[in-house]
């Protein structure tokens, strides 16, 4: 069966001056078959294109590391012109003053405000 796909995809190059696609190959195996069950899977073929060298091995590769977008930003002057880091301000404390549970009001006398 492979001999003859073999053949048919080398006929198919030499009339369409490309290579079939996977779906065509997959469906031209099932037709020449004998055997009994076979599915023309998606493993079947990318082993079978390995074989007869119409495919590379795919190398695993890491992915890209992820870059710095705030890098990118910077280097950008097209948006906003230079981008310059400002230091974040120091705003006052909106913390209420902490005071003990059982305390007397005579004992902070003059020290709270009035009104929260």
């Amino acid at each position: 069966m492979e001999r003859r796909l073999n053949t048919w995809i080398a006929d198919y190059q030499n009339t369409y001056k490309q290579m079939p696609t996977s779906g065509n190959i997959k469906k031209k195996a099932l037709e020449f078959t004998t055997l009994e069950g076979f599915k023309a899977s998606k493993g079947w073929l990318e082993k079978f294109q390995l074989r007869h060298g119409y495919a590379e091995k795919k190398k695993k590769t890491a992915r890209d590391p992820p870059h710095n977008i705030l890098e990118d930003i910077k280097s950008e002057d097209r948006f906003y012109g230079k981008f310059e880091e400002e230091p974040i301000q120091e705003f006052p404390s909106t913390r209420r003053p902490e005071v003990p549970e059982f305390a007397l009001a005579s004992d902070f006398a003059g020290q709270l405000p009035l009104s929260y």
